[in-house]
């Protein structure tokens, strides 16, 4: 736990109680999941609306580690949800088959949830540098557009035909 708690706080290394009011609202909200994960029976189901709301970007990778970890070791169910790049950038490349994207999927504006890895762009996420940046180019919501492997595929042979 000495990684959740600010470096000024010296004495809390030392093992003592610190004052919650000195800590700011990410690192509240951090002890509180990872305590909820810690707290729940084992193979529980918890599901957590935006989980890295208030915590500071550069602690994206922290908290999907430690999410990440302690939910395999006691066998949990964890869905969280996120519009934030940093932090869909934290995935690291196996855990992309994991993700569910919540979208608009046609003109009556009703929603859809695909999972990642039924959408085809195998190799493209980890090339342009991670999903957060996939989504905030618009890339992803291109592969999510009706019909668009088929038109991608119409384009791709047009370019070789025009080719000498």
């Amino acid at each position: 736990m000495a990684g959740f708690i600010p470096d000024s706080t010296k004495k809390a290394r030392d093992g003592k109680l610190v004052d919650a009011r000195i800590l700011s609202d990410g690192t509240l909200r951090m002890l509180a999941i990872v305590t909820a994960l810690e707290t729940v029976p084992r193979f529980s189901r918890i599901i957590i609306e935006e989980f890295d709301n208030g915590l500071h970007p550069s602690r994206a990778k922290l908290l999907v580690e430690a999410l990440s970890k302690t939910a395999r070791r006691r066998e949990l169910n964890v869905l969280v949800t996120t519009h934030n790049p940093a932090f869909m950038d934290a995935f690291q490349e196996s855990q992309l088959k994991s993700v569910l994207v919540c979208h608009s999927g046609d003109a009556t504006g009703a929603s859809n949830v695909t999972s990642l890895s039924d959408i085809d762009i195998e190799g493209t996420v980890s090339v342009s540098g991670g999903l957060g940046d996939f989504v905030t180019r618009g890339a992803l919501e291109r592969y999510l557009e009706r019909d668009f492997k088929k038109n991608r595929a119409k384009k791709t042979h047009a370019w070789l035909e025009s080719l000498p």
